[in-house]
């Protein structure tokens, strides 16, 4: 992160070059601290206000709070595909075209949960 750090200093404030290696500097940065993404229904977490908690009371990096709370899966016997109809049927709920719902549910299987 350092040599990112020094890259955004070979230039000046207003420059082209320094607006856009700030951006990469601040994608490493983010994506070093932690998931920006839930890690179970693919919620995005990167705010910090929809985390889960682990047992100790400290934000889940991971793990949003509808999937993760003190430690625990909230439905600990839901299978990736049952993850999948759960997030379609919340995002018809809040209006979303139901075609569209497979464009944001089409990758939870490949999430973190469900890799075992």
């Amino acid at each position: 992160m350092e040599a990112q750090a020094g890259f955004v200093q070979m230039y000046k404030p207003g420059q082209k070059a320094y607006n856009e290696a700030n951006i990469i500097h601040k994608a490493v940065q983010t994506n070093e601290r932690g998931i920006k993404n839930c890690q179970s229904c693919g919620m995005p977490i990167a705010k910090g206000d929809k985390n889960g908690t682990e047992a100790n009371g400290t934000k889940s990096m991971k793990y949003c709070i509808h999937c993760y709370a003190d430690g625990k899966f909230t439905l600990p016997d839901i299978t990736a595909e049952g993850m999948k109809e759960r997030v379609r049927e919340k995002l018809v709920s809040m209006g979303f075209p139901r075609f569209m719902t497979g464009l944001f549910t089409r990758g939870i299987h490949k999430l973190e949960r469900w890799k075992s």
